[in-house]
């Protein structure tokens, strides 16, 4: 709802457009491709009803922002999986 992309476009405005799908739709896993797996990064931590999330190549920089600060947090919460010693 929030209309064509222009000037006023941003990571907020991203957030409240996948927002409003997921009120609409009641949906609780989001997949993000690129810039989108950023934007569903952002929208979980704002929306705790999010219980999973599949992504693919996340920018390290998106709408003039670094993102990364939450990759040590995503690997804490990783499940414990075996090691993959030789």
């Amino acid at each position: 709802m929030s209309g064509p992309y222009g000037d006023f476009h941003g990571l907020r405005t991203e957030i409240g457009d996948l927002s409003a799908v997921l009120d609409a739709s009641g949906a609780r896993y989001v997949f993000g491709l690129s810039a989108g797996a950023v934007i569903a990064i952002e929208t979980a931590l704002a929306r705790p009803r999010i219980t999973k999330l599949a992504l693919f190549e996340p920018p390290l920089s998106f709408d003039g922002v670094t993102h990364g600060a939450w990759a040590p947090r995503y690997e804490r919460k990783l499940p414990d999986r075996p090691s993959s010693r030789r």
